[in-house]
């Protein structure tokens, strides 16, 4: 097992951004170097870029060890994925979602391939399911189901309590947009009137249409691969600007996004 005082050291936020300090800033510092000389090789201005920096903390498995050896990467952000932005359910809930587990990114490899997989439409993201038809969060993002009367949804527990979900609760509660904090249900998916994803590098995402295969076919490795348009559970229009009958008001998903 890991050194107790190692661990308390790594969740205290102001031992452990000293520990990673160090780290980010070289893997900075390197990525502008490296940025900077491909500018120059191709005679190009140097550019000012929102950098996505991973951090993995391989700790020891030696209780006297008090060591842990942290990695940085730096790359550039993605751009927010443009519409339509389609999901497939797929995939359980993490046994640990509280925690950004590397063993998490080995696991989901072979779902995110079933995405690229996807036959006649472009899949953004897959939504996690458990057993009783709850929806709890994506492979790398929050999820929210709004509910017709405009209630927004999301699960509490077993996620992971991203910064941008932090920020929608907050102005749910500023705007008094009620918020219930459970798991949607996929039963209710028809009666939505929006819902959405969010996380750092997506902020906050409406989605377009929501895919699910059949479970049976889910297992066959052939037929595995959701497909348009026969596995579409529930689309959804933000173009018309409304959400109830004879309200102007701009729909209550693209309003959060605003926000």
């Amino acid at each position: 097992t890991t050194s107790s005082s190692l661990l308390m050291s790594l969740s205290n936020p102001s031992t452990l951004r000293c520990r990673l300090n160090v780290p980010t800033k070289a893997a900075i510092q390197r990525y502008q170097q490296e940025n900077n000389r491909e500018n120059i090789n191709n005679n190009m201005e140097e550019e000012e870029v929102e950098l996505k920096l991973t951090v993995l903390v391989n700790l020891s498995n030696n209780a006297k060890d008090d060591v842990a050896t942290i990695y940085c990467h730096a790359t550039k952000l993605p751009p927010i994925p443009t519409p339509p932005i389609n999901i497939e359910i797929r995939g359980t809930p993490r046994p640990n979602a509280s925690v950004k587990d590397s063993s998490w990114v080995r696991q989901r490899t072979r779902l995110e391939s079933l995405l690229k997989q996807a036959q006649n439409i472009q899949l953004s993201e897959l939504v996690l399911k458990d057993n009783e038809d709850k929806l709890y969060e994506g492979s790398k993002s929050n999820f929210y189901a709004i509910q017709q009367d405009g209630t927004v949804v999301t699960a509490q527990d077993g996620v992971l309590h991203g910064t941008i979900r932090k920020l929608i609760l907050e102005v749910c509660r500023e705007h008094q947009i009620p918020v219930r904090l459970e798991p949607p249900s996929l039963g209710d998916v028809a009666t939505w009137q929006g819902a959405m994803l969010s996380s750092t590098s997506l902020l906050a995402l409406p989605i377009h249409a929501v895919y699910m295969r059949p479970p049976q076919a889910a297992l066959e490795p052939e037929h595995a691969a959701s497909r348009h348009p026969q596995d579409l559970l529930k689309t959804f229009n933000y173009n018309n600007n409304h959400h109830q009958d004879g309200d102007n008001t701009l729909c209550l998903t693209k309003q959060i996004q605003q926000w």
